[in-house]
């Protein structure tokens, strides 16, 4: 399509065309569209024949290399601001791509629930394909191998940490060496993000290949490297999936993105190879160990040349796996921290329900979150409140489909506006307010609201297949670190600040914590 067309809308930074400003410093002014202009987008259609009836085409020409984000480096919030004047959903041309955004829980449910093999593909782009080979679980297609990948995964979670009850003494021993860690830092003020991060990696490494290292080693600092460099240099979509001559070029975003995978791959191949060779087959230690126990079961069913799953395979599963957990995982727990020293009312309540049920003679565990409602519920509003992951993965149509009155050709990519779900008004009052009651009922009971505007780890097909594991992590380690130490802000400044540091996924601006243990 072309920016010319005079039907069309053009957003680009700050500027103004046919009655829209999009300002990406400040995506939180909600400017209104001309109603004319609004018209006009919505009679049109195009040469490929996608109806534009009522669903609202916004084309974004925004050129940042290596970068998805034409809509400035804070897409979930310039996102949320379009829904709230073009509606909860509408579509972006970038390229030569045609997507649809979905920002409700109806839009989702729609789509992702209720037809979630239509709506669960994915692009198979360049960076994809080639970086990754085709491989691992995240970024591949719809198919039958994919299916049984994923059901392998899940049982092999499932095995390692719940069948075998191994899940709360591996978070004791690693929230223990957190907490001595933290004691170093009572006598002056600090930022956690390098200490949590830490606390994933040996996490990582001690759950998903059963090796225990010290704190500060240089295997946890490998980890802690690998994955920051590789979310740095990665977005959902690249410049050389849109300019394809790109991808010919030994220089350049793709070029650095193969190398830094590559290298990914291959620690993980090292510490997957060192955990094969000591394992005693059925029984498990770790997640490594699960996956080969369980793989000659879900590889009876591949009956096509190249669909069975190969140790390779396997390897590049677990890189998914914990390039996923590590980010989830470090920058919740970041944003908890951040969220409950800003709010010492809370704070108190929530030390108060923990020395009730746990008391101060050990620490809580994984079992302790039914008995600790108010704690859960404050888990349950840092998970929406922050958004980790503000805005999906593509998802994909697998064939011509029909969304409302909308025709959605196969192909459309689907990006599903997490963020914008978690603030929408129209189910949580006082969206950006930290409000742990939204989860409790009036007998102080934990439940999750009926609208159940809250996915934070997707929903449908292609949900997080590790959600029950992350959210009993996270739920120890916050539990510890509030049971343990009285946590202040130095200052507040950057509490209510949304725009986080958006790579993947959304970790909040740099603070800094005084604590003082109780």
């Amino acid at each position: 399509m072309s920016a010319t067309n005079e039907n069309s809308t053009l957003l680009r930074g700050k500027k103004k065309s046919k009655g829209v400003t999009i300002d990406v410093e400040d995506p939180t002014d909600m400017t209104e569209i001309d109603e004319q202009d609004k018209e006009k987008v919505n009679t049109r259609r195009n040469k490929d024949g996608w109806e534009k009836r009522k669903l609202c085409e916004v084309m974004l020409l925004e050129e940042i290399p290596g970068s998805l984000f034409w809509l400035g480096f804070n897409p979930h919030l310039s996102l949320t601001k379009l829904s709230r004047q073009y509606g909860d959903i509408f579509t972006i041309t970038f390229g030569s791509y045609n997507s649809i955004v979905l920002n409700s829980i109806e839009s989702v449910r729609e789509t992702l629930v209720k037809r979630s093999r239509v709506y669960g593909g994915r692009p198979q782009l360049y960076s994809f394909t080639e970086v990754r080979a085709g491989l691992g679980i995240l970024f591949i297609d719809q198919t039958p191998k994919y299916e049984r990948q994923r059901k392998l995964a899940i049982r092999s979670l499932h095995r390692t940490f719940y069948e075998t009850k191994n899940l709360d003494a591996i978070l004791n021993k690693e929230a223990l060496k957190l907490l001595g860690e933290f004691r170093k830092f009572q006598s002056e003020p600090f930022h956690p993000k390098g200490l949590l991060r830490l606390l994933a990696a040996n996490l990582i490494l001690k759950s998903f290949f059963d090796l225990d290292f010290e704190f500060n080693a240089p295997e946890a600092n490998e980890v802690v490297e690998m994955v920051e460099d590789f979310t740095k240099n990665t977005s959902p979509v690249n410049l050389s999936d849109i300019v394809p001559w790109l991808q010919m070029l030994p220089i350049g975003d793709f070029s650095k993105m193969r190398k830094l995978f590559q290298d990914f791959v291959g620690m993980h191949e090292r510490f997957y190879i060192s955990t094969a060779r000591s394992r005693v087959p059925g029984q498990p230690r770790s997640l490594t160990d699960a996956l080969l126990d369980n793989l000659p079961l879900y590889n009876k069913g591949a009956t096509d040349a190249g669909s069975e799953i190969t140790e390779k395979d396997l390897v590049y599963v677990l890189a998914d796996l914990v390039g996923a957990a590590f980010e989830t995982i470090a920058n919740t727990l970041s944003w908890a921290l951040m969220l409950v020293a800003a709010h010492p009312d809370w704070q108190i309540v929530l030390q108060s329900e923990l020395d009730a049920v746990v008391g101060k003679d050990r620490l809580p565990s994984s079992e302790d979150r039914d008995k600790l409602p108010t704690l859960n519920a404050a888990l349950y509003e840092v998970l929406r409140m922050s958004c980790v992951v503000p805005v999906s993965l593509p998802h994909s149509t697998t064939q011509d489909t029909k969304l409302r009155e909308y025709n959605i050709p196969k192909g459309t990519f689907v990006f599903v506006n997490l963020w914008g779900i978690h603030h929408d008004p129209r189910h949580w009052e006082a969206p950006y307010e930290f409000n742990p009651r939204r989860f409790l009922d009036r007998n102080g009971n934990f439940f999750v609201p009926k609208h159940e505007s809250f996915i934070p780890f997707s929903t449908g097909g292609r949900s997080c297949l590790g959600e029950k594991l992350a959210k009993d992590e996270i739920f120890v380690f916050f539990a510890a670190i509030v049971q343990r130490f009285q946590l202040h802000l130095v200052n507040n400044e950057n509490v209510n600040d949304f725009n986080g540091d958006y790579r993947l996924t959304l970790a909040p601006k740099p603070y800094l914590l005084n604590i003082i243990e109780r």
